[in-house]
Order: structure tokens, then sequence, then C-alpha cells
């Protein structure tokens, strides 16, 4: 399943006079199933020539429970996924449900979270909306947070 994409980014570097450029692609996925996958190449035509990638096979296999890496210690800085999936969220409302051909519709995204989190996060990529004339409304790198409940618990929000 795409989760996310295509995500694009471009890069352009002089270095002692010489110019290079690149045009990234990429795709957030998520396996419906564990087992081996073959992601299929991808191609892009460049003045008149057809560049192919290889394609890319994949083994999903079940996570383990309790990585080596991670320490079980009362003073680990390291939050769990189970606490991260149940303290932190991203909510996304519109101002309007139902809207006409060429009519605004703001989205709003919140970062909701009860952990102690650095406040001085930024964001760094905003949602692509395929389809759809889209405007980003100009707002702060940087994230400030205030407090708010949301079903009867308290977090911070930015």
């Amino acid at each position: 399943m795409v989760l996310s994409g295509p995500n694009q980014s471009t890069s352009m570097q002089i270095i002692n006079g010489a110019v290079s450029a690149s045009l990234s692609y990429s795709y957030y996925l998520q396996p419906k199933n564990l087992g081996k996958f073959t992601i299929g190449s991808a191609s892009i035509k460049f003045k008149g020539t057809t560049y192919k990638t290889n394609p890319l096979t994949i083994q999903v296999e079940k996570s383990s429970s309790n990585p080596a890496t991670r320490q079980n210690n009362s003073n680990s800085s390291e939050v769990s996924n189970e606490e991260i999936a149940q303290n932190v969220f991203v909510r996304a409302s519109a101002d309007k449900q139902n809207a006409y051909m060429g009519e605004q519709v703001t989205v709003t995204y919140k970062l909701y979270t009860r952990l102690s989190i650095a406040s001085q996060m930024s964001i760094s990529k905003l949602p692509q909306y395929p389809g759809f004339w889209a405007e980003e409304i100009e707002t702060p790198n940087n994230i400030t947070f205030t407090t708010e409940r949301y079903n009867g618990k308290k977090y911070r929000v930015g």
C-alpha cells in the first residue's frame, strides 16, 4: 500500500564552478503481508534517452518485540513505539466538509503530544494534494506549543 508519494525533492550544487542537480521521488510503502516482494523498476526519459532502475526485491519480516539495541533501564530516555502510539498523534481538520469546484478549503494540522519532545522541532515536509490546487499559508519554521484538552486528556499542541 502506498502511504505517501510521490514525494519530490530537488537539490542543486555548485562546487568549483561545476553545477550538478538532482530530482528525487520517494514513496512510503506498507506491506499487506509478510514475505518476499519485488518493487518494480522506475524509468525516466531524459533528452530522448530512457533510463531505468533494476527491480528491487525485499523480505518483509515480523519485527522482534525486544530489539537488542533497546535498553530497558528506567533511566533510558528512549520512548517505546507503544508509548508514542498512545501519546502522540496528528489531527487534520478542514474548515468545511462540502465545497464547490474552485472553492477554498483550509486544512489545519495539529500535533498532539503528552511526551516531552523538543519544542524547537520544525516542519520538514508538508503533504501533497494531487488533483488539487494547493497554496501553503505562511507559517513559522518552529512549532509553537499550547495546551489543549482532547477526549478528556491534556495535551501539548502545536
